[in-house]
């Protein structure tokens, strides 16, 4: 490291010819030479010039060496200035007198050029070191600014897409503590059309806007394709292959992503990377563990990815409960793991009454003690509840279309056919395509979401009792464990027969409406056995049928054809 080619030397001597002595061996060195005739005028010099080194006669008249000594040394906040005292008396007693006083060097007269030299080569390399020390923190302060700008700006988005997607629920707790300003874990829950509940825990590497970098696509791909009632297969799939597509080598999202049917009493989990997860009985009991089964999301090219999912039988009351690995990896003073161990016993020891999040979120403080967290801790805890009504709202999603005009609805007209045959029924997601076409085709959002519901509950119904042959009065509580086992089993094996589904938009009776019809190639059913069902009260002590009354009561007309092998619904189009 080169000294600078000068100093800016402040000299404050009081006896001429040795304050010209010392300005002009100082200035024939190459240096600037600021030069002072008391202690009060080396002060002030010292105030408006900062200079790189303070030689100071001890014996001054106005304010002598020692007391602007300590005036100049209590100015000086942001960089340390040595200061060398000068004087013709050689006694130790006054040379530590200088010293106490915050002198950094002491000379006595008469001055050796030499020992003054080396002492101000000296300063050179101090002077040198610190204005490196000052280029380094002004860089770091700039770095400081940009990251915290960066850090703040992602964290808005985040929160902007959450704030905008995330749905708002009794029956969800979650908790998510950051380790640092901006967590790399996010928690995001969705009811679609249908009812369903979706749930995702992601834990994004690094932190800031590397975490946001990863957690943004997933976010939107995950509120989108769950609004719109994809399975979590095609969720984590599409999440996989933006990832891979976009995010740089060791970066990846580990994630576990849940849906909720209470309508079919199941719930479908896929772990990639996160802690076992886990389905609790009403009492605490486990009823199931989700473990970790396939890699992070954004490993794996898509040819490789697994997105088979774990199915799993649920009741009313049941939870769910995951978490990221900073919970369970949390360490006390004695360094020892929380781990999955204590973990289960708090789970299991939390009755229906009392949150599990809180349970769990006492249970880590009393364990860590004084230890602060190594990483962010979230949690997430869902309560199973009966099928819930669906909530029509007027946001689906991301990117609408414009609404079509009344004048438009009065004369256009449309009709979309969709036949799938065979195996490939098991691998489309139908009521999602049907509905993007809709979308695209700018029904009404309300219309639309009526129609999804509606959807849904046919295909049901056509696939488990039209082409699988599944009977419906075998979903009881006791049974239904069988009876999803069941319905995979035939699924999986399905590989023929076929499903028609017919959209049409025109005009009916000279009115505006939408029909639509869904057709399976199976024998049918006894479709007198629901209009003998005529209460409220009736119908909700089946766990069957309950399907075919939610369409009745949102689409305008029902009409069952081919001895229920054919189902029509009419929806009237409200001109705008």
């Amino acid at each position: 490291m080169e000294a600078p080619s000068e100093l800016t030397i402040l000299v404050a001597e009081d006896d001429l010819l040795s304050r010209q002595l010392l300005q002009s061996y100082l200035d024939e060195e190459g240096h600037r030479v600021l030069v002072a005739e008391n202690g009060r005028e080396a002060v002030e010099t010292f105030s408006r010039e900062s200079p790189d080194l303070v030689i100071l006669d001890v014996k001054m008249p106005v304010m002598d060496g020692l007391e602007a000594c300590r005036h100049i040394k209590g100015m000086m906040e942001q960089r340390w200035v040595p200061v060398m005292m000068i004087s013709s008396n050689n006694e130790e007693q006054d040379q530590a007198a200088g010293l106490n006083t915050g002198a950094d060097y002491y000379l006595t007269k008469p001055i050796s050029f030499p020992i003054l030299a080396a002492k101000v080569r000296s300063s050179q390399r101090i002077a040198n070191l610190q204005r490196e020390l000052e280029r380094r923190n002004t860089e770091l302060s700039s770095y400081y600014r940009h990251s915290r700008a960066e850090n703040d700006l992602a964290q808005q988005m985040i929160d902007r897409i959450i704030q905008n997607y995330t749905t708002s629920d009794t029956r969800i707790h979650q908790s998510v503590r950051s380790l640092e300003q901006f967590s790399g874990d996010v928690i995001s829950t969705v009811n679609s059309h249908s009812g369903n509940t979706y749930a995702l825990m992601a834990d994004a590497t690094g932190h800031g806007l590397p975490a946001a970098i990863t957690l943004m696509p997933a976010m939107e791909i995950f509120y989108q394709m769950s609004r719109r009632g994809y399975g979590v297969a095609s969720i984590v799939r599409q999440i996989n292959q933006r990832l891979r597509a976009r995010l740089p080598p060791n970066h990846f999202l580990a994630a576990t992503v849940v849906l909720i049917n209470p309508q079919r009493h199941a719930l479908i989990a896929w772990n990639g990377a996160c802690p076992q997860a886990y389905v609790l009985c009403p009492e605490g009991a486990i009823r199931h563990r989700i473990p970790s089964a396939h890699p992070p999301l954004g490993v794996l090219d898509d040819q490789d990815f697994d997105d088979t999912a774990q199915l799993c039988t649920v009741n009313v009351d049941d939870r769910f409960f995951a978490c990221t690995d900073g919970l369970v990896e949390a360490r006390n003073a004695d360094n020892e793991m929380f781990g999955s161990t204590r973990l289960e016993a708090v789970l299991t020891g939390c009755s229906t009454n009392h949150s599990l999040v809180e349970s769990v979120t006492d249970a880590i403080s009393r364990f860590r003690g004084t230890r602060l967290p190594d990483d962010d801790q979230s949690m997430l805890a869902l309560a199973v509840d009966t099928p819930m009504e669906v909530p029509f709202s007027n946001e689906d999603g991301i990117d609408q279309p414009p609404e079509s005009s009344g004048d438009d609805n009065s004369m256009a007209g449309w009709d979309f056919r969709l036949e799938l045959r065979g195996s490939d029924i098991s691998r489309t997601e139908i009521v999602p395509t049907v509905n993007q076409v809709l979308e695209n085709l700018r029904l009404d959002r309300r219309l639309r979401q009526k129609a999804f519901v509606v959807l849904t509950e046919l295909l049901n119904n056509a696939v488990d009792h039209g082409l699988l042959g599944m009977e419906s009065s075998s979903k009881t509580e006791q049974g239904f464990d069988h009876y999803v086992q069941e319905r995979q089993q035939r699924l999986a094996a399905l590989n023929e027969g076929f499903i028609k589904i017919l959209a049409t938009r025109s005009q009916y009776h000279n009115r505006n409406a939408l029909r639509l019809m869904v057709m399976d190639s199976g024998s049918g059913f006894d479709t007198t056995s629901f209009s003998s069902m005529d209460s409220a009260d009736e119908v909700a002590t089946h766990a069957y049928g309950r399907g075919i009354r939610v369409v009745a009561s949102l689409a305008d007309r029902l009409r069952f054809l081919d001895n229920g092998a054919s189902v029509e619904v009419e929806f009237t189009i409200d001109p705008d």
